[in-house]
């Protein structure tokens, strides 16, 4: 508890996010700055997806082109985030947090009634990152603090089968993506 109170007195950050370990130990590495995030994931589900999505989803491609406008008006974090393998990871303020753990300062509880919940597992440390931006708040990663991250625990107690695994994934990912477009297109409004 100390090593964040002084981490908030140091770096006055809204968010503070740890080293995430996966539960033999490695590190999971960092978010990646969001403007390719974004276009990462259009470009996935685009090859992933497209049929599927183009049947339920009207309007889709145009949500994808307001993406591709939208991603490149986000300014990039001036230092990349440290990806896993790297042999001593360091601490970076202003960085997209990775979204399993976080700990919020009283900047952000002040101003804000939690996370958009309009979204569930998919698309939040986007979404999170962007409010901060438009509010001038600061996030603050320190790899001192760790915690132990259990991949997919929480979509496996909802979806017992694969299938409804992706199922799940799926329907929460494109919610969730809708959002993020929108929030997108809001940001560089």
């Amino acid at each position: 508890m100390s090593r964040i109170c002084a981490d908030y007195q140091q770096h006055h950050f809204a968010v503070l996010g740890p080293q995430i370990l996966s539960k033999n130990q490695k590190v999971i590495s960092l978010m990646e700055p969001i403007a390719p995030r974004a276009v990462y994931i259009v470009h996935r589900w685009l090859i992933q997806c497209q049929l599927v999505l183009c049947r339920f989803i009207p309007g889709f491609f145009d949500a994808v082109d307001a993406v591709k406008n939208c991603v490149g008006k986000l300014r990039k974090p001036k230092k990349q985030a440290p990806i896993a393998g790297e042999s001593k990871l360091q601490p970076q303020k202003d960085i997209m947090l990775r979204g399993c753990f976080w700990i919020f300062s009283p900047d952000y509880v002040e101003r804000f009634d939690g996370l958009d919940d309009r979204t569930f597992l998919y698309r939040e440390e986007q979404l999170l990152f962007i409010r901060l931006k438009k509010n001038g708040l600061h996030t603050y990663y320190d790899p001192e603090l760790k915690i132990i991250h259990l991949e997919d625990a929480a979509t496996n107690a909802v979806a017992k089968t694969e299938f409804k695994k992706r199922v799940f994934t799926l329907q929460n990912e494109v919610k969730s993506m809708k959002i993020l477009i929108d929030a997108l297109k809001d940001y560089q409004g």
